[in-house]
């Protein structure tokens, strides 16, 4: 399993071969980390995208838009988001399992109708950092399991970090534990944060 880096010392597309470690574009089997001794870049990834891990430094941003899905299918694993995560233009951002170390922020915004976090599996979200999900007057922005893996148990666990904002959870087991919060308002606005069936 390969460890990938962001190498370019500014903003790009994700698609940009050269702007990896590697001199390819990060795959399925692939550990990814945007920041390694480069911060402050934003990486825009709007086409569909699978890596097995996605971590993020402090001043980084992975820009996830265009109708896309970006997989990770093992969370952060050994890595961490210090940085921020931002789903927009009716896109998603699909944890398969494993840990999602988030220490940063992930941000649900206001373009577009639907703004989604799936969860295929069981995801423990950890490390005391923030969704929040941004009022959208078009659609709505939330947290859901897989609904093409109907037979399989989609679970998160919130260990310790603020689920907060305008939209839902649903569709999933969702456990917030002691240290969890959900509020309804957020940096982005406040509004109604619905748990759903």
């Amino acid at each position: 399993m390969a460890q990938i880096h962001w190498t370019h010392k500014g903003n790009g597309n994700w698609t940009t071969a050269s702007d990896w470690s590697s001199g390819t574009v990060p795959g399925a089997s692939d550990d990814v980390f945007i920041g390694n001794g480069v911060t402050g870049v934003t990486v825009t990834s709007d086409s569909n995208v699978t890596v097995s891990s996605i971590g993020t430094n402090t001043h980084s941003t992975l820009d996830i838009s265009g109708m896309s899905t970006f997989t990770a299918t093992n969370g952060t694993g050994s890595s961490e988001n210090l940085g921020t995560i931002r789903i927009s233009g009716d896109s998603t951002l699909d944890i398969s399992a494993g840990t999602f170390a988030n220490y940063g922020s992930v941000i649900l915004g206001s373009s577009g109708i639907y703004n989604t976090i799936l969860i295929d599996n069981v995801v423990q979200l950890e490390g005391g950092g923030t969704i929040e999900m941004a009022p959208n007057s078009h659609g709505s922005n939330g947290i859901s399991g897989n609904p093409n893996k109907l037979n399989q148990l989609s679970q998160l666990d919130n260990v310790d970090c603020d689920i907060a904002g305008d939209g839902y959870i649903g569709d999933l087991y969702f456990d917030n534990q002691a240290n969890g919060i959900l509020e309804t308002n957020s940096p982005l606005g406040a509004g109604t944060l619905e748990l759903l069936d």
